[in-house]
């Protein structure tokens, strides 16, 4: 084999190793990707009570929460890891970080925001440090991006499960997908009516 013929099948495979070194590395990059929840705020006000959800970069995520008797919003900081996903649903362990209100220093001169061990909010006690079990389900409901935010809890040995429908922000229209089931798929178009 001549020197040229050599070269030229070893500059293929080097060639071969930097396409696969640069695939590899990529990898990581697209599973990441794969374990972040969709960007975005969502927001709901029900009875009173104030519900925001912003999902932020690098697993955090954001609620604030506000009461009927709550001047300010409660602000519950956390890192999140999907446990399980399907389609718009997925299953976080959140590990509540910090939790704080905004309130009033002496003389109503300045404000600062308050650290808080603990708060009771949609009837349910959250505690700094503590592992909560979260499900979203993302979906489009009357041309609008919504999730279902549903927070679980053990409390006095029972579960107990506060859920909210957030809006997004955004303000977005999305379009709402067929029916699993096959039954909006290729139907015939509206009749008008005589």
């Amino acid at each position: 084999m001549s020197p040229e013929a050599r070269y030229a099948r070893g500059g293929r495979a080097v060639h071969a190793a930097f396409r696969l070194a640069a695939a590899l590395l990529a990898l990581p990059a697209v599973a990441a990707a794969q374990h972040e929840l969709p960007a975005g705020k969502w927001r709901a006000v029900e009875g009173g009570t104030e519900v925001c959800m912003e999902v932020l970069p690098s697993q955090q995520l954001r609620l604030s929460l506000r009461g009927p008797g709550d001047r300010n919003p409660v602000v519950v900081d956390g890192k999140y890891r999907i446990t399980a996903t399907k389609m718009g649903d997925f299953h976080l362990d959140f590990e509540v970080a910090t939790i704080r209100q905004k309130t009033l220093g002496n003389c109503r001169k300045y404000w600062f925001d308050k650290e808080l061990d603990a708060t009771r909010q949609l009837g349910i006690e959250l505690r700094r440090g503590a592992r909560l079990r979260l499900t979203l389900h993302f979906e489009c409901a009357a041309g609008r991006e919504q999730v279902q935010l549903c927070i679980h809890i053990a409390e006095e040995g029972r579960p107990k499960v506060a859920c909210r429908a957030l809006q997004s922000e955004r303000g977005t229209v999305c379009k709402e997908p067929p029916a699993i089931d096959g039954s909006l798929i290729n139907r015939p178009p509206d009749r008008p009516r005589p």
